[in-house]
Parts: C-alpha cells; structure tokens; sequence
C-alpha cells in the first residue's frame, strides 16, 4: 500500500493466505526466487531491492535499483542462465525497461527499451515468465540485437514432445 508491505504465504489449494511478516519496506513491488529458494524483492518508493526472510518476512536491503521506478513492474528468474530479469518502468525516461539485477549488489543493468512508449500513455510490461528447466522448448539462438527501421531476426523455436506423457498439457508464453 506505498506505506507497509507484508510477506504472506498462500495456500494454493485452499486458495487462502497466511501473513509470515512485515518486510520493512514501504512498497515492494515484485518478488522472486533464485535456484537456491532465496527471494528476492524490489520497492518503487525507496527504489532499493532486497532479500527476504522466509520465516519472518524481513527484508535485508542489497542496494539501489539505480532507475526511478514506478507504474507495473515484474521480475522473473531464469534458472538455466541464472539471471534475475526485471520488468521494469523507470520513470525519469518514462520508458518501460527490460534489466538484469546483481544478485550480490542489487544494482540493475539496462538491457533495452521494451516496446515502444506511447505519448498518450504508458506502455509497460509488469510481468514476464521462463519456465524452468523446461526441456520441451528451446530456442536458437537464445539471443540477440534487432536493428531498428525494418531490421529483422530470425529465432527457431523447437518444440520437443519426446519425454511428455500422452494427455498432458504443457503451456507458455514467449515474450520478445
């Protein structure tokens, strides 16, 4: 609420939650976890991020985020290059942002502009998601620069069904 944010445990099968603690930060907006089960958090207000305790749900401050942020953001964690990525609106070059947090200092990279800023409004992306050691899906390559003015790239997604069970569902969402 911009002024106490809480840590709270959620019951997926009762669909309940319960409250683990106060982290001490003002306004966390996006947490995530690292291969080891640490979470990590960001706060728009004091534009620092964090680690949070488990069990008490305190947060231990890294360091600043090094942009303004504000709006939606989101954070994901790509487990087979052990990246923190944040989805990020920076709201002194009123921009969405695709960034890379150090898990050590809590300072962030720029990667680039996500899509295109329109002056009417905002265009940001609060989310995004890569499934974790997903062996049906791969691209290549994994990644790249498109040159703006009509430049292209081409990226192969293969699809792998080999070791799924017949009937099962997998899903996901590819973001570029």
């Amino acid at each position: 609420d911009i002024t106490a944010s809480n840590l709270y445990e959620i019951d997926v099968d009762a669909g309940t939650s319960s409250l683990i603690g106060a982290t001490g930060m003002p306004g966390l907006i996006d947490i995530a976890a690292d291969e080891t089960g640490t979470l990590y958090a960001y706060d728009l207000v004091t534009d620092e991020s964090c680690i949070l305790d488990k069990d008490t749900g305190a947060a231990t401050v890294l360091g600043s985020l090094g942009y303004n942020a504000n709006y939606g953001q989101g954070m994901f964690y790509d487990f087979e290059m052990s990246i923190m990525y944040l989805t990020a609106f920076n709201s002194d070059t009123f921009q969405p942002e695709l960034r890379i947090m150090d898990l050590n200092t809590g300072a962030t990279t720029l990667v680039g502009v996500i899509g295109v800023n329109d002056p009417g409004g905002l265009c940001q992306m609060g989310w995004a998601s890569m499934p974790a050691g997903a062996a049906w899906i791969t691209f290549d390559p994994t990644g790249g620069t498109v040159e703006p003015n009509g430049g292209q790239f081409v990226v192969v997604v293969h699809f792998d069904a080999a070791d799924m069970t017949p009937g099962e569902i997998h899903t996901g969402n590819i973001h570029i």
